[in-house]
């Protein structure tokens, strides 16, 4: 059973107390933690290591409130002096001034703890995977409002609810995206969700977590304390999943969603009759079809089926869930299709932080003489996947960022004994591996950015990246429309 009794202990007397927000970010978590605390009469100080520039969007929001903001730097007394801190996910635990908090007797938890704390709702949903859980997220709260639920959405995917506690009602649904960053805070408060869902699990992190194992670990948490009455829905054809079913953790039943032909039971895609199904030994649902989706790629049905399973859990129609599927256009820089330029077609994936994610967009687009835009911040993990799914579906390759040495290395071991024909080039600045792939890129062709990697060290976040990609694309276009 989850325990927050030190953030509910907290929370009966809140006025007056000293809290610290160790770090403010960008996606929401920080910012709404700060705000929310301050409405209830805490003295509220948020620190970041990061400028006044990184972080603008965020202090324009907590113009005109009393918080107190420091920038730039960490002070080991606004972390050892105060009643509580609410720590960044992206904050190491076992940080400096978070070791001294503790060894201080300060009290450290998360935003998503506190949420979840004081959640009123009886019908919450939690998505985590290596990949895809964003748009999983997205598309189970659209199945649930088609089905005529209210719905709110926070989490990992930049909006804290901490604001809407007052306004969320029990028989309100409320989905969540956890990361692994998050859900190693939640295990600690023994915190699984009803409805768990896993969409896969690949290296990522392991700057973080430091091995495979302890990511995994991390992720474990999402069904580790569940009970026999809760829900976890699995990709079965996910080998690393099987850590996560009754065998490797005892808890909620499994609802395994797959890909394969011919698997019977649970969520699954039946390709003679092109529609996505549920089979329970009630009977078989006809969830979606199949044709039509705007979403491309095959993934992106494994997303749906993760999706529509996590929201039939939470009460949602299969008519609901269907026009979700159909109407769902995709979540800001996920295989975003940008438009033509000079009969080029251009699409924005810079939320492909991962290896995998950027091998699945390839396979998305095979076949259109594809030119990619890769490489970022160097996690830790293999980049032999992107590299031999791009030797098998790009015309050429654009190399950029910290990963930049390790992609060219791998690229040219490949090409010199083979008989594949492909342009490499190394771009120093994100707008010379813009330019250089409209040079590169034919009529009729596609430039894909699918990094693969953190945009760290270029960009604050895959947001910024992704931006900057797209006007790149609206400036080209002008260009051309307006000639020399």
């Amino acid at each position: 059973m989850a325990d927050f009794s030190r953030e509910l202990e907290f929370f009966k007397n809140p006025k007056g107390r000293r809290v610290t927000i160790a770090g403010l970010g960008v996606f929401g978590g920080g910012l709404g933690a700060a705000l929310y605390l301050s409405s209830l009469g805490c003295r509220v100080l948020v620190t970041d290591l990061k400028g006044e520039k990184a972080l603008a969007s965020s202090l324009a929001q907590l113009s005109g409130s009393p918080i107190e903001v420091v920038l730039g730097k960490h002070r080991e007394k606004d972390f050892c002096d105060v009643d509580l801190i609410v720590a960044s996910p992206a904050v190491p635990r076992d940080s400096f001034h978070l070791t001294a908090a503790r060894k201080a007797g300060v009290f450290v938890t998360t935003e998503i703890r506190l949420f979840l704390a004081r959640c009123p709702s009886r019908h919450l949903a939690c998505i985590t995977g290596s990949n895809g859980k964003s748009t999983t997220t997205s598309l189970a709260a659209s199945m649930l409002e088609y089905s005529g639920h209210r719905v709110w959405v926070g989490g990992n995917i930049g909006v804290s609810l901490l604001s809407h506690l007052a306004e969320i009602q029990e028989d309100d649904r409320v989905v969540l995206e956890l990361s692994s960053f998050q859900l190693d805070a939640l295990n600690s408060a023994c915190f699984s969700p009803r409805v768990a869902v896993v969409t896969n699990i690949s290296p990522n992190h392991l700057d973080r977590h430091g091995t495979f194992d302890s990511y995994v670990d991390a992720k474990r948490t999402i069904v580790r304390h569940q009970c026999p009455e809760d829900i976890r829905i699995l990709f079965s054809d996910d080998e690393t999943l099987a850590l996560f079913g009754p065998e490797g953790v005892e808890g909620g039943r499994v609802l395994p969603f797959t890909g394969r032909v011919g698997s019977g039971g649970g969520l699954r895609l039946d390709r003679e009759r092109h529609v996505a199904v549920l089979e329970e030994e009630s009977g078989v649902q006809d969830l979606f079809p199949l044709a039509g989706l705007k979403l491309l790629g095959e993934f992106n049905r494994l997303n749906m089926l993760a999706a529509s399973g996590a929201a039939w859990q939470l009460g949602a129609t299969c008519k609901g869930i269907a026009k979700a599927a159909t109407a769902f256009p995709g979540v800001p820089h996920r295989l975003e299709d940008l438009g033509l330029v000079e009969g080029v077609s251009f699409y924005n994936d810079s939320v492909a932080t991962t290896p995998e994610s950027s091998m699945a967009a390839m396979t998305a687009l095979a076949g259109t003489k594809l030119i990619l835009i890769a490489g970022g911040y160097d996690k830790g993990v293999s980049l032999d996947g992107l590299v031999d799914t791009a030797m098998d579906h790009a015309a050429g390759v654009i190399l950029l960022g910290a990963t930049e040495e390790r992609l060219r290395r791998g690229f040219s071991e490949r090409l010199a004994g083979g008989d594949v024909s492909m342009s490499l080039f190394s771009a120093g600045t994100f707008e010379e591996a813009c330019e250089e792939s409209l040079r590169l890129a034919a009529p009729g062709g596609t430039v894909l950015l699918s990094p693969g990697c953190a945009s760290y060290g270029m960009f604050e976040n895959f947001v910024e990246r992704g931006e900057a990609f797209r006007s790149f694309v609206l400036e080209a276009r002008q260009r051309v429309s307006t000639g020399p």
